[in-house]
């Protein structure tokens, strides 16, 4: 289904196997600002399906809902999300399970920008990303690829990349910036982390490690403190 140009002022639901394509990032717009409510998705996307070239304005700078959201009882196969502008959402993408690819998407002052939970092994890649709080979270048992990504952090409690609750996640090539930040990237165990550039000022670590990660060949510029090693980490950078 192609979309043309225009404000559509609805929450949309995608069905299994729908593509839905925009005519343009910037002036094919679903707004839900004042439709959202906390949990809810501007985009409910479902299996197999395809959504580009949309402006998604989630909601006011109070944050209220979220702007794709993949449900895990909804999504078993692949899926792609690419090419869209995100505004405003708790997350800017949020995936309960299933494998999807996510990538070249611009995601402004959602509190997570990406957030991947239960097991999946998604890509996450090229995509820019200006959060409020993280940019990337992968969450309980998920073991998302993240690859290629800016992220722009804003605020002194932002992390980077966050993987506290995963497994598994493989980190690379990803470039994290921060004027005043706390971490650039947050690890728990088995992560692997190579060819990374984290710049700029961050009040906790660059890098922080709390188990058994593979750290290799990463940058780490101008940071308070550049890799921090959480007690009882056997990892060695």
């Amino acid at each position: 289904v192609y979309v043309a140009n225009g404000v559509y002022k609805e929450t949309v639901v995608m069905i299994p196997g729908l593509s839905l394509i925009g005519s343009d990032w910037d002036s094919t717009v679903v707004d839900t600002r004042g439709l959202s409510q906390p949990g809810y998705p501007s985009i409910w996307f479902k299996d197999s399906c395809y959504l580009k070239g949309f402006n998604i304005i989630v909601s006011d700078e109070n944050l209220t809902g979220n702007g794709v959201y993949i449900s895990p009882s909804l999504v078993s196969t692949s899926g792609i999300i690419e090419q869209n502008n995100i505004f405003y959402g708790i997350d800017g993408i949020l995936s309960g399970g299933g494998q999807v690819s996510v990538n070249s998407n611009l995601i402004n002052f959602s509190a997570y920008g990406i957030s991947m939970d239960d097991i999946n092994s998604s890509l996450i890649e090229n995509n820019l990303i200006i959060p409020t709080g993280v940019g990337i979270n992968s969450g309980v048992g998920a073991t998302p690829f993240i690859f290629n990504n800016i992220i722009n952090l804003q605020n002194s409690n932002s992390t980077g990349i966050d993987c506290i609750f995963s497994y598994g996640t493989r980190i690379n090539n990803n470039l994290i910036i921060s004027n005043n930040s706390n971490k650039g990237i947050e690890t728990y165990a088995w992560d692997t982390l190579t060819n990374n550039n984290v710049y700029g000022y961050f009040s906790y670590a660059g890098i922080l490690s709390y188990g058994r990660d593979f750290t290799v060949n990463n940058s780490i510029t101008n940071g308070n403190v550049g890799y921090r090693k959480y007690s009882g980490s056997t990892d060695t950078p």
